[in-house]
């Protein structure tokens, strides 16, 4: 059975440093690898990437998303309720995040389509 010879120490260094300065991916390093004439595979260039980059958080949190979007986004509910005396109705709620106004309100005893 063949092995596959052994990255060099200054190889792993290499891939470790592009990775970390450069928003490469390992298709990209590994091709910069050939111009050096270093044949590596792109699996290899992964596997040393993975310790090279910090992790990263992926886009912004939610609380960041509702206050940069609040005006522009509501809120809806459709639910059943009861009056005095038990019989059900059914409330449909809009309401507006960033000026916490309900925007309409729709109330009936029998929901149709129309």
């Amino acid at each position: 059975m063949a092995r596959t010879p052994k990255v060099p120490a200054e190889t792993i260094a290499l891939i470790r440093e592009m990775a970390a300065d450069a928003l490469w991916g390992a298709e990209r390093i590994r091709g910069e690898l050939l111009k050096l004439d270093i044949r590596i595979a792109k699996w290899t260039v992964q596997k040393y990437m993975r310790d090279a980059r910090p992790p990263r958080r992926a886009g912004q949190s939610l609380a960041t998303f509702l206050r940069n979007h609040a005006d522009d986004i509501s809120a809806r509910d459709f639910l059943p309720v009861a009056d005095l005396l038990f019989r059900p109705l059914y409330a449909f709620f809009v309401i507006a995040l960033g000026s916490r106004r309900v925007g309409h309100v729709g109330v009936t005893r029998h929901p149709t389509d129309a």
